[in-house]
């Protein structure tokens, strides 16, 4: 049975409108692409938002591991390879994460305590870990000799 995209038309209409040039400059992107591709790697769909954007453009994809990542973590927990309560411990054993900060001293060292629970691939999903972008001033923190 060949796979195909049901309603192709539906996604043209919505790539155009995402791309609209007569849109205020706050609700329109600049360009966009989108290939879909069955899993035999031929490609079900493919669309450019504009000329000077086609599906072969390289671009910047700036975050975009943060999407892949919890999808491949979850394909792994859906194949029973692993859960989602396991320590990251399991996985990045040079990371230690025995300490959690506190505060800070006078001085602007770092104040750690003993972590109470082992941090977890959920947690990290649903950003409950205690990891956080940290300011330039909080890093500069670390950083003081």
């Amino acid at each position: 049975m060949a796979l195909t995209i049901q309603h192709p038309e539906k996604l043209d209409r919505l790539l155009a409108r995402l791309t609209d040039p007569t849109a205020p400059r706050n609700e329109a992107l600049p360009s966009i692409a989108l290939v879909v591709r069955a899993k035999d790697g031929s490609i079900l769909y493919s669309h450019s938002g504009n000329e000077s954007f086609k599906s072969g453009t390289s671009s910047w994809l700036a975050s975009l591991t943060k999407m892949i990542t919890p999808i491949a973590i979850l394909q792994l927990v859906e194949r029973g390879l692993i859960t989602l309560d396991e320590p990251v411990q399991r996985f990045l054993p040079e990371c230690d994460l025995s300490h959690v900060l506190e505060s800070f001293d006078e001085e602007g060292k770092p104040i750690l305590r003993p972590a109470t629970a082992l941090v977890t691939l959920r947690n990290l999903l649903n950003h409950t870990s205690g990891y956080v972008f940290a300011s330039v001033r909080v890093l500069n923190k670390f950083t003081r000799v």
